[in-house]
């Protein structure tokens, strides 16, 4: 039984009498459900508070929310179930390509507050909170509470704060205008640490990208941490790392990758016909001859924007483009193979797509067509 399923069963859904009941109430994305007559006064309850793009259970919790308001979201359709414990607002899509939109100056003063909510100590903002300080995208599951590392003291959490105790190195520590922070490479290797292993991934790639630290420091940081809660994961990550990945989805298809045993591809790569011609950039290209596509709707949307909006006309156009560039690069002899979030994020789908990518880079390999060129960008 799905857990949408299982939650209306649980919840029922309808009154002692038989009648249904779907009580006023304000979802994450601001929409309202609708009144219906019962033989009791229907309960009204508070608006949702501000939830990140994918839900998870914990965290709604934390942000105030009770089990029964999560139960009646997804028992009226209001949240999708995207897998197991975690969901999304109905009609709403995973977008892992998108900003944060939090203002690092903005971030950073709230921070502030918030150390000074917490006296006696010299606090240095850290792993997530200092992460949204330098810039980087948010993890899945949103923004944390405010999170610091301290020298000296006990670990603490005290009204949504977390305070953290470790060996904290001058070097490891960088000043902002309004507070001090870790410095990139430290943020970085304490969020692979900690985060799951696609988020940080994500955020290691991202970090590269930007030019904020390098590889060689963040295997620094993460030397100096052995021992430490979690280090192995970030090893484990620091043998992922690209920086030419475009995309939170392409870090996690990476991760997944990883995950169910399908080599990596070569991520942004140029292909041409066998008569020089340019038949586009793709995402992740197998030697053997075949493109990976990773589906995320920000890709679209970036172009789109490029193209002055996301008109239908516009719209239209980009999936028309992307219909002829696909023709022209199987008509080169390469077979292309897509995949979206859900793809990667849930592990049923994470492993059917890699049967199907080991299926057809084994043909591939065993049948080559590809008569063209690839070159790295």
């Amino acid at each position: 039984m799905s857990e949408a399923r299982r939650v209306r069963a649980r919840s029922g859904g309808v009154s002692s009498t038989g009648t249904a009941i779907v009580t006023p109430s304000t979802g994450a994305g601001g929409r309202r459900g609708t009144a219906v007559a019962a033989p009791h006064a229907a309960e009204v309850h508070p608006p949702d508070p501000e939830l990140p793009r994918l839900i998870t259970r914990d965290r709604a919790r934390r942000a105030g929310m009770t089990e029964g308001q999560v139960d009646r979201r997804i028992a009226s359709g209001e949240w999708e179930v995207v897998r197991r414990g975690w969901f999304r607002l109905a009609g709403g899509a995973v977008d892992p390509g998108r900003p944060s939109g939090a203002d690092p100056g903005q971030a950073a003063s709230a921070l502030m507050a918030a150390a000074r909510a917490l006296p006696g100590r010299e606090l240095v903002a850290s792993h997530l909170s200092a992460a949204q300080v330098w810039g980087l995208s948010p993890p899945l599951d949103g923004w944390p509470e405010p999170t610091f590392t301290a020298r000296s003291g006990a670990t603490r959490y005290r009204g949504g704060r977390t305070v953290f105790v470790a060996p904290l190195p001058d070097e490891h520590v960088c000043s902002r205008p309004v507070l001090g922070i870790t410095t990139a490479a430290r943020t970085v290797a304490d969020c692979l640490r900690v985060l799951p292993g696609h988020d940080g991934l994500a955020m290691l790639d991202q970090a590269l990208r930007l030019g904020l630290t390098t590889l060689e420091q963040v295997e620094a940081v993460v030397r100096f941490q052995a021992g430490w809660q979690g280090v192995r994961t970030a090893r484990g990550l620091l043998g992922l790392a690209d920086h030419r990945r475009e995309s939170a989805l392409e870090s996690w298809s990476a991760w997944g990758f990883d995950q169910v045993g399908v080599p990596p591809p070569a991520w942004q790569v140029n292909l041409f016909d066998a008569a020089g011609a340019f038949l586009g950039r793709v995402d992740g290209w197998w030697p053997c001859g075949v493109v990976g596509e990773a589906d995320g709707r920000m890709k679209y949307r970036l172009e789109a924007a490029r193209r002055g909006g996301a008109t239908p006309e516009v719209l239209a156009g980009i999936l028309d483009d992307e219909r002829e560039r696909e023709s022209r690069i199987r008509a080169a002899g390469a077979d292309v193979q897509r995949w979206g979030a859900v793809d990667i994020l849930d592990r049923r789908r994470r492993e059917a797509l890699g049967t199907r990518l080991r299926s057809a880079l084994d043909l591939a390999t065993r049948h080559p067509r590809f008569t063209g060129l690839a070159t790295p960008t």
